[in-house]
Order: structure tokens, then C-alpha cells, then sequence
């Protein structure tokens, strides 16, 4: 999985697997799976066969990743939610937009 603007230091999700999975998720540093491995993450077992129970998790790493290797995950491991925190520069630039959008809204209702 790329994310081509980056994830600092953790990745959030829900999963459900059958077997526990050493490995499961790699993060790294370039697109594709390649420069520096900057953690792995290791899965245990939460589910039958059917994906009946899911937990939640938080892969914490270090530095900026800008892809993430679920290849030992694959045909075993069910995912969903998965969520990033954003850069710090990105978090400022969305908060910056979501508040202009406010003042604009609150201009438009005063008409």
C-alpha cells in the first residue's frame, strides 16, 4: 500500500485473522516496498475461519513511511479502517483549510 504524501510513526486498523502472523505489515521508507524497513508488525490470531471477531491495532514506527507490505497478511488477514496520522506540515495545512472553511460559513449565515 503507498501513501505517497507519508504516514509518521503509526498506522491505525482493524483486523481479524485465524492464525497468528509473524511480519504480517512492513513499513518503509520509498514507494513499493522499497529504501529503509522502519518496523514489522506481528499479528496474533483473533478469529475463526469466518473473520467473527476483529481487534484493533496501532503499528507504531519509526520516521516517514510512504508504503506498507501486507504480503505475508495476504488470503489470511481481513483489514479495515486503516488510518494514518498525517505529517505534521499536513496536519497544519488541513487545519488551517478546515477553519477557513468555518469563517467562511459563518459569513455566509449572516448573509
Amino acid at each position: 500500500m503507498n501513501v505517497a504524501a507519508g504516514v509518521h510513526g503509526e498506522l491505525d486498523f482493524f483486523y481479524a485473522s485465524p492464525s497468528a502472523i509473524t511480519g504480517a505489515i512492513k513499513a518503509y521508507s520509498g514507494l513499493n516496498g522499497t529504501g529503509t524497513l522502519l518496523g514489522t508488525f506481528d499479528l496474533a490470531a483473533n478469529s475463526s475461519n469466518a473473520n467473527d471477531s476483529w481487534s484493533t491495532a496501532s503499528f507504531q514506527f519509526s520516521g516517514r513511511a510512504l508504503s506498507f507490505d501486507f504480503t505475508q497478511a495476504a488470503n489470511v488477514v481481513a483489514f479495515d479502517n486503516i488510518s494514518a496520522i498525517p505529517e505534521p506540515g499536513q496536519l497544519a495545512l488541513v487545519l488551517a483549510a478546515a477553519g477557513g472553511m468555518l469563517i467562511a460559513s459563518r459569513r455566509n449565515c449572516r448573509g
